[in-house]
């Protein structure tokens, strides 16, 4: 017995997307996304009735509308509409032709006066400069190799989880569906035996009642 469909939606770049599957696996696969989209916040099952109507009636289709509109989902959307932005008008005839402003009048400097320097004075005789005194040692400069080195370790372990929780998900799918398959052979098989222990029965009252 096939699983019922869900409906899956996520916010893909310029577009809002809809997807009928049974399981969020099989909506990641859709997708075409190796990361969990849902871990993420970006992809969730939706109950909107526009979204659902759209996509079970094409399941495993990813559908399509540019995002932020209420336009119907399709597979092959148009693309968003940028808006209009405002011409900005040329200056007019008077403005542009705007009279020269007024030259200053001519400036006129003050006549400079020269001065005469007083007589000097004998100079007293000159201090003896104190000894410089000793610089400090210069700071050894931060190194930042060490952070880089962390934050790169951090950005690798991150990816390699998502890699690993990726491959999780896709064997929960597969062992979804041998499970789903299992069952079913199971079942057939018990419907069989049981219907031989019936006949079994059936024919062990006859034979009773014939003696």
């Amino acid at each position: 017995m096939p699983r019922p469909l869900k409906v899956f939606q996520a916010h893909l770049g310029f577009y809002d997307t809809a997807v009928a599957a049974p399981s969020r696996a099989a909506a990641l696969k859709a997708w075409g996304s190796r990361q969990n989209l849902f871990r993420e916040g970006v992809a969730s099952e939706t109950k909107d009735a526009q979204a659902v109507t759209a996509a079970l009636a094409k399941p495993g289709v990813v559908l399509r509308r540019p995002v932020g509109t209420n336009a119907p989902f399709s597979e092959n959307p148009d693309l968003p509409k940028v808006p209009n932005v405002p011409k900005k008008e040329p200056p007019t005839t008077a403005q542009a032709k705007s009279p020269p402003p007024p030259k200053p009048p001519p400036r006129h400097d003050p006549p400079q006066l020269r001065l005469v320097p007083p007589p000097s004075k004998p100079q007293p005789a000159s201090k003896p400069r104190p000894a410089p005194r000793p610089q400090a040692a210069a700071r050894p400069r931060a190194d930042r190799a060490p952070v880089e080195a962390a934050e790169k370790a951090l950005a690798d372990i991150k990816r390699e989880e998502q890699r690993a929780l990726a491959a999780i998900d896709k064997r929960k799918a597969a062992l979804d569906e041998e499970a789903r398959q299992q069952r079913a052979d199971f079942r057939e098989r018990r419907e069989r035996c049981e219907k031989k222990l019936s006949d079994a029965r059936k024919a062990y009252q006859q034979a009773l009642t014939r003696r």
